[in-house]
């Protein structure tokens, strides 16, 4: 999840509240059903694998985006969909900025900005201009969670031989422009760090995981669903990765759309499969084919209608509680 606050709420509860449940964490009776349980958050999955980056003062976030919206004049209404923009239609798919020209085929900002009666086309166009130099700048010394994604994703590339080390170290001169704060330590050290910490040889071992829950998908880039593969790369079936997200909760979008969001998790994957050296041995059997799986079309997304959360009988009761005016008062 992006959300710092939930992955720290559930780890309490799963370590807390139902740290003695048999049915989580070594029940004997009928096998340790899992060796750990670990909720993470995008940034500490950052601060374990990629601890050089400084995701959290690093990556742009949703506040440093609204003062930069601030600054530009626009106008808080179209705050939504310069967001939108942002999280789903500036960057390419590598995570990298598209052109000017690009970005205004498609801006949700421009669009929806024309389509207010005081708003003419042309200074529609402006705004979104404008908007994309601000975001350009910005990407001079920060980095979007889009690319944070690719960085570490091109990291475990390595990790897993699909990638020549030489091609992760290109990226150093990148990295050291984006804060006086990296880097904390040289990249050829952090890939030495990677190797030992993988193969058990330090004692903060890193570990690969079977399997995976990635919650409030809405909130996160597409890149991040490549990035959570590489994650559990050693998964035996594609449910062993399961993405959970509600589009009704994506509440700072003007529009969140699951053909785009899956759509471009499952190009990304194409294109870093075909990357791919022949000689690698998981080159036809490797964990990104699992992706080609995930539907695009909303209505084949499998859709929780039923609160599970909660017994039918206990919210008929909440209800019916609600409703219960015994001294028959009005209002």
């Amino acid at each position: 999840t992006l959300n710092r606050h939930l992955s720290n709420d559930i780890r309490q509860d799963l370590y807390g509240k139902h740290a003695n449940s048999k049915n989580i964490l070594g029940n004997h009776d009928i096998g340790d059903v899992v060796e750990k349980i670990e909720p993470l958050s995008l940034e500490e999955i950052f601060d374990l694998w990629a601890p050089d980056l400084n995701y959290k003062e690093v990556v742009i976030k949703e506040k440093d985006l609204k003062n930069l919206f601030d600054k530009t004049g626009i106008g808080k209404a179209h705050f939504k969909s310069a967001f939108t923009d942002f999280n789903h239609i500036m960057f390419k798919v590598n995570g990298d900025l598209k052109t000017l020209k690009d970005y205004l085929l498609t801006s949700k900002l421009k669009s929806e900005s024309s389509s207010d009666s005081k708003v003419n086309d042309a200074k529609a166009r402006e705004w979104a201009k404008k908007w994309y130099h601000e975001v350009e700048v910005l990407l001079e010394t920060r980095l979007s969670d889009h690319k944070a994604c690719i960085v570490l994703i091109n990291r475990l590339r390595y990790l897993e031989g699909s990638l020549p080390r030489k091609l992760v170290l290109d990226e150093k001169e990148f990295l050291r422009q984006l804060s006086h704060s990296l880097p904390r330590k040289e990249l050829e050290e952090v890939l030495d760090d990677l190797e030992k910490r993988i193969s058990g040889e330090e004692s903060e071992q890193l570990f690969y995981y079977d399997m995976a829950l990635f919650d409030e998908v809405q909130d996160l880039p597409p890149q991040a669903v490549v990035l959570i593969s590489y994650l559990t790369r050693n998964r035996d079936h594609p449910h062993d990765l399961m993405f959970v997200g509600d589009h009704a909760q994506a509440l700072n979008y003007d529009d969140f759309r699951w053909n785009r969001f899956f759509g471009d998790a499952k190009e990304l994957g194409k294109d870093l499969r075909e990357q791919i050296p022949e000689e690698h041995p998981e080159k036809h059997a490797h964990h990104l084919l699992h992706l080609d799986e995930l539907h695009t079309r909303e209505e084949e997304i499998y859709k929780l209608k039923q609160n599970h959360r909660n017994p039918k009988i206990i919210v008929e009761s909440m209800i019916r509680a609600t409703e219960w005016n015994p001294l028959g008062e009005k209002g």
